[in-house]
């Protein structure tokens, strides 16, 4: 199927083979400059490898890939039009693709104007990337695109990292600078709801998706309290950022942190886990086991497969995990060959393996599809159902629905909703 346009990017009957499997098949797009393109799709779908492929990234960067067909951006060869800086891609990992430690010197390896960089992020310049949201990486990396002056922007899985109060922002300003600058823009994401209103056409790879509903409750738990903050207080140097948090764990239920980008809620889940020195008190049990999924759970695999993960975190058989988050498929695949959606199912995997008393999990739905949504709600509820407890932030409303206990964290504080 082709979608016309114009002659701003020209894709034609593309095709991706990655280490002898088959990524991306016989896909056909056109279209013109101005556009905005969604690309849509379950996990595993091909979005990511489409957007790598036309951008040359997968060629330039890749061993063991085969890429057929034709591809053109503004006339040239993929490859070419990188060379050239002309295409701009903003991953869904926006950790890998810095290289200073503060915007201010990113900007300025790019060539960018650091006040420039600074209104279009909303960001501050001087502030170290380890103190960022996963969001706000994920905003300065699209306004290093913006202010590049690339002619094709390739966004992919946005609604992962930003809130859904924030990508209205991002959407239309991707929006303007189409238009204003003759450029085309493909948003890969699989949540069409949010993308669609904004863009000019549509591609869908794989098969279309029903919306997202999700099942399953989390209660707050009824038993002795495992973990809890009173008072709290974090701070980065002479910034709180979090103040006066109070809130308690209890055995066989669970809490859900919901807030936007920079809100304050990774620094309240990594001072409930004793990760970070608050000013107030926190608690947890004796003998209480804690796990921590952190945003980005790539960086802290050990490498090999996914099966040898496993067996290095279990304490018994992995049978039962490997079936409720149907990751079978994914046993021996390199670690560091995941996508973003299947890094959170195995990091998620490794939690519920470890027989960890308290499961802490930071944005656990980056990169997931609905059915993988409906994995780990299903999976966190089976750690509640066993007498284990979860703690999780999101930025996602419909995720945050699966707990009876919800928390908005708005500028450092909580209350309840």
């Amino acid at each position: 199927m082709v979608w016309t346009l114009g002659r701003g990017l020209e894709v034609r009957n593309l095709s991706v083979e990655v280490g002898g499997r088959v990524a991306l098949r016989g896909v056909d797009l056109e279209v013109g400059e101005g556009s905005v393109v969604a690309v849509e799709g379950p996990t595993g779908s091909g979005k990511t490898t489409l957007l790598k492929a036309v951008t040359g990234l997968l060629q330039t960067l890749y061993r063991g890939r085969r890429v057929e067909g034709y591809v053109r951006v503004l006339g040239l060869e993929p490859v070419d039009a990188l060379h050239r800086g002309i295409v701009a891609y903003v991953p869904q990992d926006p950790y890998s693709f810095f290289l200073a430690t503060t915007p201010a010197e990113e900007a300025s390896l790019a060539g960018i104007d650091v006040g420039e960089l600074r209104r279009c992020s909303g960001v501050d310049h001087r502030q170290s990337f380890v103190e960022l949201s996963d969001g706000q990486l994920y905003r300065v990396l699209l306004c290093l695109a913006l202010l590049s002056g690339a002619k094709l922007l390739a966004l992919d899985e946005p609604t992962s990292h930003v809130d859904p109060w924030g990508l209205r922002e991002v959407m239309s300003s991707l929006r303007e600078y189409a238009e204003e600058f003759g450029a085309v823009a493909l948003v890969a994401d699989h949540r069409p709801e949010v993308v669609e209103p904004y863009s000019d056409r549509v591609l869908r790879l794989g098969p279309v998706e029903a919306p997202c509903r999700l099942q399953e409750v989390i209660p707050s738990g009824d038993g002795e309290v495992v973990a809890s903050l009173r008072e709290a207080s974090v701070g980065y140097g002479s910034r709180v950022a979090v103040e006066g948090v109070t809130l308690e764990v209890r055995r066989g239920g669970g809490l859900a942190l919901l807030g936007r980008n920079g809100a304050g809620k990774t620094t309240v889940l990594r001072a409930l886990a004793g990760l970070l020195k608050v000013s107030g008190a926190r608690y947890v049990s004796r003998g209480s086991r804690v796990f921590v999924v952190p945003q980005s759970p790539l960086y802290w695999f050990q490498g090999g497969t996914v099966e040898e993960e496993l067996k290095t975190f279990s304490r018994g058989s992995c049978r039962d995990v490997v079936e409720l988050l149907g990751i079978g498929g994914l046993l021996s695949r390199s670690t560091y060959s995941l996508s973003v959606g299947e890094s959170r199912l195995v990091s998620l995997a490794l939690a519920l393996a470890s027989g960890a008393d308290v499961v802490v999990l930071d944005e656990p739905t980056l990169g997931l599809d609905c059915d993988g949504r409906r994995r780990v709600a299903r999976a966190l509820a089976r750690v509640a159902e066993e007498g284990g407890s979860v703690v999780v932030a999101t930025h996602d409303p419909v995720f945050a629905e699966v707990f009876k206990e919800v928390y908005l964290v708005e500028g450092g504080r909580l209350r309840p909703t």
